[in-house]
């Protein structure tokens, strides 16, 4: 039930939702990135499945090997 002291301003529009996100992914702490990152790609829908993808395991294999050179991120 809305709080009736609450005014427009206090709501946040959709781009400041979106920059939240991309400020969190963005951030320090590897939870958090994640989570931002994959809603971020829910809505611009990088995630759903197409039927007319097609599958490249170099470039799957390219991707892990740039991962295994990322530092481990620091410890909390």
């Amino acid at each position: 039930m809305p709080d009736d002291r609450m005014n427009k301003t206090d709501i946040a529009t959709p781009q400041e939702v979106l920059e939240t996100f991309t400020a969190l992914m963005r951030g320090e702490k590897p939870a958090e990135q994640m989570k931002a990152a994959e809603t971020l790609a829910k809505h611009y829908g990088l995630l759903t499945p197409r039927e007319d993808a097609v599958v490249r395991p170099e470039i799957a294999q390219e991707i892990e090997a740039a991962m295994a050179e990322l530092p481990d991120p620091p410890l909390p």
